[in-house]
Order: structure tokens, then C-alpha cells, then sequence
């Protein structure tokens, strides 16, 4: 396992966000396919997602799910392209002012797929709308107000886009597009490549709502336009003839299938009814030889075990519990449990392998946060006065929370093996996908799993999953480390890192917030004879120039 995992980790470890002083345009993000294989090309490339989409808004950022939809219709200004640098999509030039708080673009000509053009009057209507959105609509709000001038007094509070008249976002004309930052921000244009910044039409979407977005004929800037939105099963896509790269897109037809189990995808994969699964069972990296040449593993991703600290349970309100739970698990037992040799690693701290330090990976910087030790693990419980043993022998009962699926429950039975040798009882619950995120967001659980991918290369994308001010509902986190964070974003080069390195070790080992267990990539199937699409350390794709033999 380690020698693949170094190959991914040696190729993580370049994603450094260097577009700061320079604007690449790479034509969206792809080469340009060679149509002439065997058999011609087909006309409508079908792919499988792992659950229901949340919304065709871009402004409703939140979930790869989604993120597999809706990077295929929207074109932004950037895109972090497969070896985490940034690609420049409709930013034509970029100049950023001295004291870094200043970002002007040039645009590119692009059109709707209506032939209207897209302006930089959209832009400035996307980040109003994104605003508009109540939290739990626009789960990544924080990344404008955090940045941009005037935006932090419109934040959660449903104000009209018409009324944010003081917002630092501006177009002085049609293709130039201003951003008025409150401090300097090293990775602002990965920032840029999340939805919340694209374009949207004001004749289109609604203060404050979503459900505008799921109407197919709405129009989109990218490769594709919607023609059917099923969410519950099916979403059509068509080659949008006004595309700024449209000679580019071989492909007339994406159809996106709704498949939220791993075994079906599989299933689907094998019989031809879909030419690529984003979701499939890891373990067939290892012990499927019929699809060997077809497995892709991409992604930045750490899978860890939310603590909720501060939902009225009293044991998981104590430092010292939330310890022994990070110690009473062997992680080593945990990859292997998977069976997927490569894909999965063992975390010692927060983040994956992959994010950028200061001289190097990440994690080969940030030290062993968290490790195994059952009999630490007993000492703290009794230290919080678990030390009774029930009926059962068990001095502790918690419930788990997750969705179900092959992976998920492996890790959760591996979960509930190791707490029983610390006489601590768990009580698996499981629901399906959308009610497990909303339960999980609602603060309605005890423990539950999590995984996340790279937003933006920048250690901060995972250190700011468990800011406190921006929580909806506080399950963890406090406010000396979101000072930390803050005086971490006042800082530049090696010294804003090693804040960012303190930040984390006061919130993993110090304070116990989450319990990290598992680095890895997701295993994805696709036709050997397909090309053109992207992969991004979001373990994402980008299906804008694919091209697929019969």
C-alpha cells in the first residue's frame, strides 16, 4: 500500500495554487479528443452519480454529488485542473494590485446557452445571489464574506441582491470584472473556481432561492445545457452550440444517472448501461480483473468521524472522552478492513496527503496527532468517570451515525469492533443519503462519519471545517480557534503555515474536535476507450470534451 500511495502523494504534493501572478488561459481545461477510434463515437456519454443532486444552482454549492452535474454546465473563471494547479476558464488576463486586495480581470467573449452574452455584470449578480441564500442553501458562504468588501453585514440574513450597494464586487463594463478583497488572500483564485463565484442571470435566478435553478430551460455558460432535470433519477445535458469552446465538444448528449448504490453502479458499469461510475466499491481496484483497466482513483480526501460536542450528550462534551475515541482505533485494521490495497491510508492527522507545507506534504510537517492505544484510551475514560462497566461490559454507549453503503458500513462495523475493546458500546444508525446530510447538518447525531475533498489547494480547506462562527448548527470548534485561523489570515509564506500547523494540533490533539481515521482517493470506472475528460484533486470530473467509442 505505501508504494502506491507515495506515486499519489508525489503527485498531490505539486498541487500548489500558483496562478497568483499569472493567468493561463487553458481553453477549459482538457485536450481536444481524437474522435477516429474503432467503432465511432457515441453520441450520448451516460455516467452514474452517487445520490440525488441538491440543486442546478451554482449559488447551492455544497456536495460533490452535485459538483458532477453541475461542473459539466457552468464555465467560471478558473477550474483547479489535475495536478492542482489553477486553469483559467473565462479569465482572460489578471492584474492584482500591490497590497494583494485588489483582483481586476478581462474576460473572455462567452455566451449563454440562449446566445445572450455573459457579462461581467453576472458575475458580480452570482456572488449577490449566493449571498441572498439562507445557510443552509449556500453552505459555502463563508468564502465570500470572509474575503470580499462589504459582503460579511449581507451574510445569513436574506438581503436582496438589489440591496447589497456597497458590496466589493464590481463592472466597470461588460468584460471587466473587479474584486475589492479585506485582506490578502494567496489562494483567492482557487476560491474563484467554486460555483458561488460563477456567472448567474438575474432574469433568472431568485433572491434568496434555489428552486429556479431546476427549471431545464434555464440557460448555462458551459459545455453543456440542461434538456430534463429528474433529480430523483436522471439528469439530461446537450452540447450548448454557444459555448466559447464548442468546436472542442465531440459529445452531443451527457446523461447523468442517478445511483446512489456502489453495487449497482458496478452492476450498471459492467452490462454497458453506463460508460463511467463516480461511486464504486474500492475493493474492486484489487479483486475485479475484468475491470483492472478501468479504474481511475483521484482526489485529496480525508474520511474522519464528526464528534458533536456540543449536542447535550455529557460524555462527548468532555476533552478526555473525545480522546480515548480518537485512540481506541487501529487504523492500520481500518485500511485493511477495506480491502483496497493503495486507496486507502491511515491519517495521523486532520488532512490528507497532498495539501501544500512549508517545505513539502503537509502531513510530513503536522507530526503524529493521533494514534492507537487502547490502554490510554480506558486511563482517559476513567479519568471522566467511565470506568463502571454495565450488565454488557460496556462503560459508555454511543451512537454512530451514517449512511449505508459498502464502505461506510465497513468502516462503521470496524468502528464498533474497536470501541468494544475500550467498553464502549455503538449503536449504529443508518439513513439515506439526503436525511444522513441533513441530519449531520442539523446537529442530529452523537458521532457520525464524514469524508471532504479539496475545495482549493490550500491547507485551509480542511482547517476551516471546524470553524465555529460559521457553523449552522455548533457541534464543534471554538473561538481560540477561530482566532487562530484568523491571525493564520493575516500572515504570509512559512509563518501563516505554522500557524495553520498550531491551528490544527490545538483542534485534533488538544481539544479532540474530530476523529481522523482514514486518507484516501475514490475509485471511479470508466471505458478505456474513453478521452477527454479531467480529473481534479476534488475527485470531480469535468466531461466538457469526452469522447467515448461504441
Amino acid at each position: 500500500m505505501k508504494k502506491i500511495r507515495k506515486v499519489v502523494t508525489l503527485l498531490l504534493a505539486i498541487m500548489m495554487v500558483l496562478s497568483l501572478a499569472a493567468c493561463n488561459n487553458g481553453g477549459g481545461g482538457g485536450e481536444t479528443p481524437d474522435p477516429s477510434q474503432g467503432g465511432g463515437i457515441k453520441d450520448t456519454f451516460t455516467y452514474a452519480i452517487g445520490g440525488e443532486p441538491s440543486s442546478m444552482d451554482p449559488g447551492n454549492a455544497g456536495d460533490s454529488v452535485t459538483a458532477y452535474v453541475t461542473n459539466q454546465a457552468f464555465f467560471g473563471l478558473y477550474h483547479i485542473g489535475p495536478d492542482g494547479s489553477m486553469v483559467a476558464d473565462a479569465a482572460k488576463d489578471l492584474q492584482i494590485s500591490d497590497d494583494g486586495l485588489t483582483y481586476t480581470f478581462t474576460l473572455l467573449d462567452t455566451k449563454w446557452s440562449d446566445g445572450q452574452p455573459v457579462v461581467a455584470g453576472d458575475y458580480v449578480y452570482g456572488v449577490k445571489h449566493s449571498l441572498s441564500l439562507e445557510t443552509a442553501d449556500c453552505g459555502y458562504q463563508s468564502y465570500i464574506y470572509d474575503f470580499i468588501v462589504g459582503a460579511e453585514q449581507y451574510a445569513h440574513n436574506g438581503t436582496k441582491a438589489a440591496d447589497m450597494t456597497d458590496l466589493g464586487v464590481e463592472a466597470p463594463d461588460d468584460h471587466t470584472l473587479i474584486y475589492h478583497l479585506t485582506k490578502p488572500c494567496p489562494y483567492f483564485t482557487s476560491l474563484l473556481s467554486i460555483s458561488i463565484y460563477y456567472p448567474v442571470r438575474a432574469d433568472f435566478a431568485v433572491d434568496g432561492d434555489t428552486s429556479w435553478a431546476n427549471n431545464p430551460a434555464v440557460p448555462t455558460s458551459g459545455a453543456y445545457y440542461f434538456t430534463d432535470i429528474d433529480k430523483a433519477d436522471h439528469i439530461s445535458l446537450k452540447k450548448n452550440p454557444y459555448f466559447v469552446y464548442a468546436d472542442k465538444v465531440v459529445t452531443e448528449n451527457l446523461e447523468a444517472k442517478v445511483v446512489e448504490d456502489m453495487d449497482a453502479q458496478l452492476i450498471q458499469f459492467k452490462s454497458g448501461q453506463i460508460d463511467f461510475a463516480s461511486a464504486v466499491d474500492a475493493t474492486v481496484v484489487t479483486h475485479d480483473p475484468e475491470i483492472a483497466d478501468s479504474i481511475i482513483v483521484t482526489g485529496a480526501i480525508n474520511y474522519y468521524m464528526n464528534v458533536n460536542a456540543y449536542g447535550g450528550n455529557e460524555a462527548l462534551a468532555n476533552r478526555d472522552v473525545r480522546r480515548a475515541l480518537q485512540l481506541g482505533i487501529d487504523r492500520e485494521l481500518l485500511a485493511t478492513a477495506l480491502d483496497a490495497e493503495g486507496v486507502y491510508y491511515p491519517l495521523s492527522s486532520f488532512l490528507p496527503d497532498g495539501m501544500p507545507g512549508i517545505n513539502g506534504d503537509w502531513n510530513d510537517e503536522a507530526g503524529t496527532l493521533v494514534y492507537n492505544d487502547y490502554e490510554e484510551a480506558k486511563q482517559l475514560l476513567a479519568k471522566a468517570g467511565y470506568d463502571t462497566p454495565d450488565a454488557e461490559g460496556y462503560v459508555l454507549t454511543l451512537n454512530y451515525s451514517y449512511n449505508a453503503s459498502t464502505m461506510h458500513s465497513t468502516i462503521a462495523d470496524v468502528i464498533t469492533s474497536e470501541y468494544k475493546k475500550i467498553g464502549v458500546k455503538i449503536v449504529q444508525e443508518t439513513a439515506e443519503l439526503r436525511t444522513f446530510f441533513s441530519n449531520r447538518s442539523n446537529g442530529d447525531f452523537e458521532l457520525a462519519r464524514n469524508a471532504f475533498s479539496a475545495d482549493y489547494m490550500d491547507p485551509t480547506t480542511f482547517l476551516e471545517l471546524m470553524l465555529y462562527r460559521t457553523a449552522t448548527t455548533h457541534t464543534q470548534g471554538d473561538e481560540v480557534y477561530d482566532a487562530m485561523l484568523d491571525e493564520a489570515s493575516k500572515m504570509t509564506g512559512d509563518e501563516r503555515l505554522q500557524k495553520l500547523h498550531d491551528a490544527e494540533k490545538y483542534a485534533i490533539e488538544e481539544q479532540c474536535f474530530n476523529i481522523p481515521l482514514l486518507g484516501y482517493g475514490t475509485a471511479n470506472l470508466v471505458k478505456p476507450t474513453t478521452t477527454g475528460y479531467t480529473t481534479s484533486p476534488q475527485a470531480n470530473e469535468f466531461f466538457w470534451y469526452v469522447s467515448c467509442a461504441e
